[in-house]
């Protein structure tokens, strides 16, 4: 990975689409882009994310990749265990992903992750953002009551070390990250993100990417039991059939 740039802004709508416009405007890989908060940051399928001042990491970093283009979505999963490690040394909890792009502590969501590309005319990369968000407080007034699955690595007395506990997580994430980006196109590191995952053995609901939850969409009963080669993951059905799903929404089954 080239160099990395920062760039600290207090409030922005979204880091990703801020570092998506340089990008679009020849900006180097290595521009990295934190803020205190965001108005408008967003997920998978446009789902809004929490992003209020001081509570959290809000982060998009841009990269300019080389590898074959059909091993870019392997970029979430490189991300994904980056974080998790990360998190695992800055705060001491037992973090696990949930595939393919979200970090869970103690069962609820403390993590995701976002990665946003565009092809050149060449059909190459021409970028790739990783974009990438954190609670690391819950905030004063608590989360929403749509978002009673996530939680915050940290209690809220420990409010005043923000900017410290922020920054070391920035750093063992961009260190992980760096070594498992640098290794590209090789992907051994998906035997740890296997080992890791939160849903491996256990019962799933599948749902379809376009009728996802909040379009009332009814989710599929499965098992999840194992990860492919090419970072898929492989669910069997109660008939016995298998499905390797590359894209979609997969939550743990309630009892």
């Amino acid at each position: 990975m080239q160099k990395i740039q920062p760039i600290f802004v207090d409030s922005i709508p979204s880091t990703n689409e801020a570092v998506k416009a340089l990008a679009r405007d020849g900006a180097p890989e290595g521009v990295l882009m934190i803020a205190r908060a965001q108005t408008h940051g967003y997920g998978r399928l446009d789902r809004a994310f929490f992003s209020p001042p001081d509570t959290g990491l809000y982060m998009s970093l841009l990269l300019r990749p080389s590898f074959p283009t059909e091993k870019a979505h392997l970029l979430t999963h490189a991300a994904a265990l980056a974080v998790m490690r990360a998190v695992r040394e800055v705060s001491e909890r037992d973090a696990r992903i949930k595939w393919v792009n979200d970090v869970y502590v103690d069962g609820k969501k403390a993590a995701g992750i976002l990665v946003e590309s565009a092809l050149a005319k060449d059909g190459t990369l021409s970028y790739a953002v990783l974009g990438i968000g954190v609670n690391l407080f819950t905030p004063t007034v608590g989360f929403p009551p749509h978002l009673s699955h996530v939680t915050a690595l940290f209690p809220s007395e420990r409010g005043g070390e923000y900017t410290a506990l922020r920054d070391a997580l920035v750093r063992g994430i961009l260190f992980h990250f760096s070594a498992l980006y640098d290794a590209f196109p090789a992907t051994d590191f998906l035997g740890e993100y296997k080992e890791n995952m939160l849903l491996l053995g256990k019962e799933v609901l599948v749902y379809d990417a376009l009728t996802d939850r909040e379009k009332k969409g009814v989710g599929k009963a499965a098992t999840a039991i194992d990860v492919t080669d090419d970072g898929a993951l492989l669910v069997a059905y109660g008939d016995g059939r298998r499905e390797a799903l590359s894209a979609g929404e997969v939550t743990l089954k309630e009892a």
